[in-house]
Order: C-alpha cells, then structure tokens, then sequence
C-alpha cells in the first residue's frame, strides 16, 4: 500500500507499507492540527484528522481499493 502526503512546504513525500497506522504531527504553521491518523488496512485506508480545538468535530475519511469513500464529521 502506497499513500502520498503533500505537507504545507509542497513536496510530496511518498511512503509505502504494509497494513499498519501512520501519525502526522503538526509542525510550524498548523497549529489548529493536533494529528492525523492514517490506517492502512487490506479492505481500507482511513485518514482522521484529530484538531486542537475540542469543540471542532474530528474529520475522518475512509477510501476503500474500488474507489469508494465515505466522509464522517
């Protein structure tokens, strides 16, 4: 499973691996973002977003290999 990430400096970093979960952790000029969670599964891959703010809903999307996604707040 390959997931490509574009962080605010614009260089997408690619990284490859086997079903696991991936933490993003906020660096200089993204205060408002705690973490992000990626899952990578056989049948999925969910991406949270977890904010700082804890009256801001948590974002989690789930795209699955046939190109289906949902999106929940």
């Amino acid at each position: 499973m390959t997931i490509t990430v574009k962080p605010l400096d614009g260089r997408n970093k690619t990284l490859s691996t086997s079903p696991d979960t991936i933490y993003l952790t906020a660096t200089r000029g993204a205060d408002w973002l705690q973490r992000v969670i990626v899952e990578i599964r056989p049948g999925q891959v969910t991406l949270t977003v977890v904010p700082t703010d804890p009256h801001t809903p948590i974002n989690k999307a789930t795209v699955r290999p046939d190109g289906s996604a949902t999106f929940t707040t």
